[in-house]
């Protein structure tokens, strides 16, 4: 029997989590056999952290934030998308990293900031020897993904404080023959996409539901928010960072387009 302000959420086949919001504790218990260790850290910080953080108030997206010039860009997208990889390449470039899965966004006198829950950085192999060659570390992130997680001790040293939000980017295609351009978002369509990209301890609490999309409605009524298409192909990275930075200068005016894949 759960008490007053206690959840549990499962993941089938490693843990579960109870999650007492009143006594601030959070205790892993049914930890299965093939759990390994790495299993339940990747659990704790990329799922159970951000649902935690999102029910004390703030919206947390399920995305990767790249401070540029003082601003943060915000990539979101299903997973699958190709938002580590691209902030992994912004943080190549020379912009900082806050972090790859979640980011709390907050309102102020001043317009809106944001901050990772905390410093991450995960990726495939072929792709942290495209992006960073013989310069990361990895780890496992879990045994049942191919994905590494990078040890980028920079971040994790000196987590990134909040930054002014400049735009958020939907990831959308992928495929070789995708145009790579950038498409300014209605904020009706935006808000919608906000609300699939967001998360919560407990999405049946009509209430905070509520909330969210009221959030969901200011934000995107507020800050610039692109539809970016792109060739999953690192050959055209360099246009596809000159683009986002184009974007974030034309403070949401107007739609960017550009030119076609590189391979056309």
């Amino acid at each position: 029997m759960l008490g007053p302000g206690e959840c549990v959420l499962s993941f089938a086949g490693l843990a579960r989590f109870l999650i007492a919001m009143a006594q601030r504790s959070i205790t892993v218990f049914d930890v299965q056999p093939a759990a390994t260790p790495a299993d339940i850290e990747h659990l704790l910080y990329d799922h159970v952290a951000p649902r935690i953080v999102a029910e004390q108030g703030p919206l947390v997206l399920h995305g990767s934030g790249v401070e540029i010039d003082g601003a943060l860009a915000v990539f979101l997208g299903e997973t699958g998308a190709g938002k580590s990889t691209l902030a992994a390449s912004l943080h190549r470039a020379g912009h900082r990293l806050h972090g790859d899965d979640a980011v709390v966004l907050h309102e102020g006198p001043h317009g809106y900031t944001g901050s990772a829950v905390y410093p991450s950085l995960r990726l495939y192999p072929e792709t942290i020897a495209e992006v960073f060659g013989d310069a990361a570390a990895s780890s496992p992130m879990a045994h049942y993904s191919e994905k590494q997680r990078v040890d980028l001790r920079s971040i994790a040293a000196q987590p990134a404080p909040s930054a002014p939000i400049a735009g958020l980017f939907f990831l959308a295609g992928g495929y070789e023959d995708d145009p790579l351009a950038a498409e300014l978002m209605r904020p009706s369509e935006a808000c919608m996409a906000i609300v699939e990209q967001s998360f919560a301890l407990d999405p049946s609490d009509k209430a905070k539901a509520a909330r969210r999309l009221g959030q969901s409605s200011m934000l995107a009524n507020a800050i610039p928010v692109y539809r970016l298409t792109y060739p999953h192909d690192f050959a055209c990275m360099n246009d596809l960072h000159a683009m986002i930075l184009a974007c974030l200068g034309s403070n949401g005016t107007r739609p960017i387009m550009g030119r076609k894949a590189m391979n056309d």
